[in-house]
């Protein structure tokens, strides 16, 4: 492996990139509080899977006003394909069936994990080692974090072990997702390898949805159930995988990927506005020490 080299974007280039990036961790900051919200009047499976058939009605009309023509060739079909399944299809899953059995808390520490898993699969398919700096600020980033969730509770975690299991397996199956997606989307426009993955996705998931619904079909929905849904759909799946991959394209994989970090920090900041959680000093510094990591690994 050798030690990459970028070189230096400029000023209102960095910005756009740092914008598009911190709008997708905060539409996904906001997607564990709603996933616990859809869980909670119907099965997380359902949640999962018509989460990704409804963001693949939402992509359908864009995709005809575009005109996006598919990805051609066997390298962006295989990243297409490669992103679609692991980041638009399993994560949503993975993610809804672990929150319904283990705590936010402990869905929230694991999940900080998926930084370090973005940049070293990375590293593996770009043959490239990312500098000293972003390993040092993954690192305190990580302390932040561990602080983070450990203030919030004010107590250990509890669980089931099958729940952070399966938080674990998605966190590295969207990692795997962001890295193919970043990668198709150097070539080709990253509006089109979303909305392109969520039709993949949506084509994947919606027959093993119909056999769901016509074993158990779905409970009458509220209109706030439809509005969390719709929200996983277009907010968390639809605008913020745009928003991310063009980020990550734009930015490197590894070294924008560490604004991930801030993800969890923007949950307990929503769950204070929205659930009338407090938020104290302690809380506050500990996101003072994500920041900083995100600003250490950012460095070039």
């Amino acid at each position: 492996m050798t030690v990459s080299v970028v070189r230096p974007a400029s000023s209102l280039s960095q910005l756009r990139i740092l914008f598009a990036a911190t709008l997708a961790v905060t539409l996904w900051g906001a997607t564990p509080v709603v996933t616990r919200f859809a869980v909670g009047v119907t099965d997380p499976l359902t949640v999962g899977l018509l989460r990704t058939v409804l963001a693949a009605v939402a992509a359908t009309p864009l995709l005809i006003v575009l005109r996006m023509p598919l990805p051609c060739g066997f390298r962006r079909l295989g990243l297409l394909t490669l992103s679609s399944v692991a980041a638009l299809a399993v994560f949503p899953v993975l993610l809804s069936l672990g929150l319904e059995r283990t705590s936010a808390a402990n869905a929230a520490l694991i999940m900080t994990a998926i930084p370090i898993f973005t940049g070293v699969f990375a590293a593996v398919a770009e043959r490239l080692l990312p500098p000293p700096l972003f390993w040092v600020g993954a690192a305190v980033a990580m302390v932040g974090e561990v602080a983070l969730v450990g203030l919030r509770l004010g107590a250990p975690a509890g669980g089931d072990l099958s729940g952070d299991l399966l938080i674990a397996a998605a966190g590295i199956t969207a990692a795997f997702g962001y890295v193919a997606g970043a990668r198709l989307s150097r070539d080709y426009p990253a509006v089109g390898a979303t909305l392109w993955g969520l039709m993949l996705a949506g084509c994947l998931v919606l027959p093993l949805l119909a056999a769901l619904l016509a074993l158990r079909p779905i409970p009458t929905l509220s209109g706030d159930a439809w509005l969390a849904l719709a929200y996983l759909a277009v907010g968390g799946s639809l605008i913020a995988y745009i928003a991310w991959y063009w980020a990550l394209s734009r930015g490197g994989i590894a070294r924008t990927g560490t604004i991930q970090y801030a993800q969890p920090l923007v949950t307990v900041v929503l769950a204070a506005l929205f659930l009338g959680e407090n938020i104290t000093w302690p809380l506050l510094a500990a996101g003072a020490v994500i920041v900083a990591g995100i600003a250490i690994a950012q460095r070039r």
